[in-house]
């Protein structure tokens, strides 16, 4: 997966884009500063903290309330 996968998306192919997202039964990796994408795909949040990384079960929100 891209970086930044909803950049220069109309509405349409964002939610087409989710919808298949969320239907794929396998692991993907992904970067995005749009936090409702973050938090409807993301299951784990992994954070690059003290020069390591540190993985966070839940999306965007749950990461927030954990930092």
């Amino acid at each position: 997966m891209p970086d930044e996968p909803a950049n220069h998306l109309d509405i349409d192919s964002i939610e087409t884009l989710e919808e298949a997202l969320e239907h794929f039964k396998g692991t993907m990796f992904f970067i995005s500063h749009d936090r409702y994408f973050n938090n409807k795909i993301g299951e784990i949040v992994v954070a690059v903290e003290r020069c390591a990384l540190k993985s966070y079960p839940g999306n965007d929100d749950y990461y927030k309330t954990q930092k």
